[in-house]
């Protein structure tokens, strides 16, 4: 794949970039969603490739682009899916409040200056890098070699006939958990 589809942080030397590339901790997949015609497109090539198109096509259906950058020590390539936008207006305010209610990220940047995206991006990457750190330390019930490999601990179901219970019953024992 090219350099340019890579989107390689430009902090990490480009003579290692094939050391980095081979030594990436986490692949994170990022969705960008948003209003047609917004700049969603523009956000995430300034991001990957500190580029701005002042004459960009729609993107039809979804793209990707990706850049590896070091957060807290750790090599993470950002795979950022890039989706076609909808038709429709909403406030700002509307949007953020429904980024609260619904535990999503939401932040403004501007593409054609590059403010606030860089910014946005590493905050949106560094709290992905939390929730896997603490995902990390539950499972792994404190083992500090744990994060290497996490493992999923199941409940334990004992086998009784379907016939002597309901369904909701049968759907309590039925549930797993991390």
């Amino acid at each position: 794949m090219n350099q340019e589809m890579n989107g390689v942080d430009t902090e990490i030397d480009q003579n290692h970039q094939e050391n980095v590339q081979e030594k990436i901790d986490y692949v994170f997949k990022v969705v960008v969603i948003g209003d047609s015609a917004v700049g969603k497109t523009q956000v995430l090539s300034r991001f990957t490739k500190n580029e701005f198109c002042f004459d960009s096509k729609s993107t039809i259906g979804v793209e990707f682009q990706t850049r590896t950058v070091i957060i807290k020590d750790k090599v993470i390539k950002a795979q950022i899916w890039d989706t076609a936008g909808q038709e429709r207006a909403v406030p700002t305010e509307d949007a953020v409040e429904f980024a609260e209610d619904q535990g999503l990220f939401f932040s403004e940047t501007s593409a054609l200056s590059g403010d606030n995206v860089d910014g946005a991006f590493f905050r949106l990457l560094e709290e992905i890098y939390g929730v896997i750190c603490k995902k990390s330390l539950e499972c792994g019930n404190g083992n500090p070699h744990a994060a290497d490999a996490i493992t999923l601990r199941g409940s334990k179901i004992d086998g009784i006939s379907g016939t002597d219970l309901e369904i909701s019953e049968m759907k309590k024992l039925s549930a797993c958990s991390c």
